[in-house]
């Protein structure tokens, strides 16, 4: 049988979040924020989260570092802190009316994300690529803004749509034929 993963509930993700300790949580917000590649990182965060020095090789730090930042707790958690740390000032206005008013906070946005403006989907893309650090998220980011600004069309409309036709010169204006002309004179003189 195939190895199915099923969504977890909130409940099951809050106490996977609940498993980590006050320093670990520490270290994945400094992941998060920090501007290290995410190799070094990872491992800083990893190290930094263990109450004693490993005398392992880097190597194996590594792949231990690896492996902690891919369980689900870490995951859930990273995610969790990335939506409250880079969520748009509009998208938490949101949220605390709607927790003020009683209503469910996924109800409330799924009609604001619908309702985006051209121009309000640019802005949060800018500061979702203003504040992040992976660069292929980056890139893939500041294409959809070039795709949603119609950088591409602008592009091919200014260049010029005329068709340029070329004729060829005329004999008497050629220099090639004037010379020619000019030794056939010389040399009939």
């Amino acid at each position: 049988m195939a190895n199915i993963k099923i969504p977890k509930t909130a409940q099951e993700r809050q106490k996977e979040i609940e498993k980590l300790s006050i320093l670990e949580r520490f270290c994945l917000d400094a992941y998060i924020v920090s501007k290290l590649p995410t190799s070094k990182k990872v491992v800083i965060a990893y190290e930094q989260s263990r109450p004693s020095n490993s005398q392992a090789n880097r190597q194996s730090i590594y792949t231990q570092a690896r492996n902690w930042i891919n369980a689900d707790k870490c995951k859930f958690y990273i995610e969790e802190r990335k939506n409250e740390l880079f969520a748009t000032d509009q998208n938490r206005h949101s949220t605390t009316q709607n927790e003020g008013n009683g209503a469910g906070t996924e109800q409330g946005n799924n009609t604001q994300e619908t309702n985006r403006t051209k121009t309000e989907t640019i802005s949060e893309l800018n500061k979702l690529a203003d504040n992040t650090h992976d660069a292929k998220l980056k890139a893939e980011i500041l294409l959809k803004i070039s795709d949603l600004e119609g950088w591409k069309k602008e592009k091919e409309q200014t260049d010029d749509n005329t068709i340029r036709y070329y004729l060829p010169l005329r004999c008497n204006v050629c220099s090639l034929y004037k010379a020619a002309q000019e030794k056939k004179q010389q040399a009939n003189s």
